[in-house]
């Protein structure tokens, strides 16, 4: 059973590169570029984690990350942004992120991760 992922960044050219990446690690993907359309794909698409960008249009990564937390707790977060600043961490994480990557990164680190999250979400279940 595939595990459903939901990848939220403001960057096609990510989106799509990086859902190719991950469907062949085999993940079900789904992409949005902003907050208003990842509300949207949540009310018929339960994914299991969901890779944030922190720079979105709109409703920024640390608030959609905190409004996730309180509304679907069990989702786990990544962020993944170019913001690499001590502070952006740190408010990420306390945020309710899971793990925080910046980019560049390397695809195969990034599956391992996800991977890695998807074990501990699993075991907490």
């Amino acid at each position: 059973m595939s595990t459903k992922l939901l990848i939220v960044d403001d960057d096609e050219y990510i989106c799509r590169i990086l859902g190719r990446y991950l469907r062949r690690g085999g993940h079900q993907v789904r992409t949005v570029t902003d907050g208003i359309n990842m509300w949207d794909i949540l009310k018929t698409y339960s994914p299991d984690i969901i890779i944030m960008d922190l720079m979105l249009p709109g409703t920024d990564g640390i608030t959609l990350t905190r409004e996730l937390k309180e509304k679907y707790p069990a989702i786990g977060i990544i962020m993944l942004t170019a913001k690499n600043d001590m502070i952006d961490t740190s408010l990420g994480l306390d945020a309710g992120a899971d793990d925080y990557i910046t980019k560049p990164f390397d695809y195969r680190i990034l599956l391992s991760r996800v991977n890695s999250l998807l074990r501990r979400i699993s075991y907490n279940v």
